[in-house]
């Protein structure tokens, strides 16, 4: 690094490192906090899609080799052939596997392991980070999940954060109605598991539906549920359509594939009938 005034001086190039270092701590505990005021109004609607987990898991740690590489941490993936799909919020499941997995190769010397698995249950998918890492000590399990809440560990070269990226993980995990667990020993390793519900279309639908009852309450506002039977051959067409002709905040959900489709839209009866003309005119 060099001044446009000329060379730094090793105290300016210590401060002027110091300095960095600051404004990606204040960017990131900017953003950390919007996303939690997001995770905490009641009245923000999970844009819910059934997920294919396996594809999804293998993603995020594919884009996180790179970090457990330079960490010098060896990053696998455990998962069976297929799992079925998981309905839920794609950027949020996301950000869940993550923030788990960077703080997994943070927390781990290295040469050290850290597993991504999921597999089902009769009711749950369940997503499990598990390390070699340092451990964490039982006095310390029951603040991880708190605000702010942070703890260095020199001796791995973890050192700094925001102390959200735990409490995100949890909001986002309770917004689906899913719990997180962990267990873990010291200069043993954590494991943190994610359980999150399995649910059909329809039951997605009627979550849907109730919030958007008490969105329209507060904000005054009319919604439209439209639903269309699809025949066979022609739900892949139909899906193509509706990609095209559903805009803004309005969604379609494939409730049974192949079978039913719901459109809800921010819209009174008059607007749902567009949005019904629209689609007919391009089948």
């Amino acid at each position: 690094m060099s001044g446009e005034l000329g060379p730094l001086s090793q105290s300016q190039r210590e401060v002027a490192e110091r300095l960095r270092e600051l404004s990606r701590y204040l960017t990131s505990l900017i953003t950390n906090l919007r996303q939690l005021a997001l995770l905490t109004d009641k009245l923000t609607m999970i844009p819910w899609e059934p997920l294919d987990v396996i594809r999804l898991v293998r993603s995020v740690c594919h884009d996180l080799t790179v970090e457990a590489k330079r960490k010098g941490v060896r990053l696998t993936v455990q998962a069976p052939q297929s799992l079925p799909p998981l309905w839920a919020e794609r950027d949020g499941l996301t950000q869940v596997l993550i923030n788990l997995t960077m703080n997994a190769i943070k927390f781990t010397p290295p040469r050290g392991q850290v597993t991504v698995s999921a597999h089902a249950t009769d009711s749950a998918i369940q997503l499990t980070v598990r390390d070699t890492g340092v451990g964490i000590a039982p006095t310390t399990i029951p603040k991880l999940f708190r605000e702010f809440y942070h703890e260095d560990k020199p001796e791995v070269g973890a050192v700094g954060g925001t102390g959200f990226g735990l409490v995100i993980v949890k909001r986002i995990a309770s917004r689906h109605h899913g719990t997180v667990t962990v267990t873990s020993r010291l200069r043993r390793g954590s494991t943190f598991r994610v359980a999150l519900p399995l649910r059909s279309g329809l039951e997605v639908i009627k979550i849907i539906v109730g919030q958007l009852i008490e969105q329209a309450r507060s904000r005054h506002e009319h919604f439209s549920l439209l639903l269309i039977e699809a025949a066979g051959s022609h739900t892949d067409r139909l899906e193509r359509v509706l990609k095209e002709s559903i805009r803004g905040e309005d969604r379609y959900y494939p409730i049974e594939k192949g079978k039913l489709i719901a459109i809800l839209a921010h819209t009174n009866l008059q607007g749902a009938r567009v949005i019904t003309d629209r689609v007919v005119e391009h089948l």
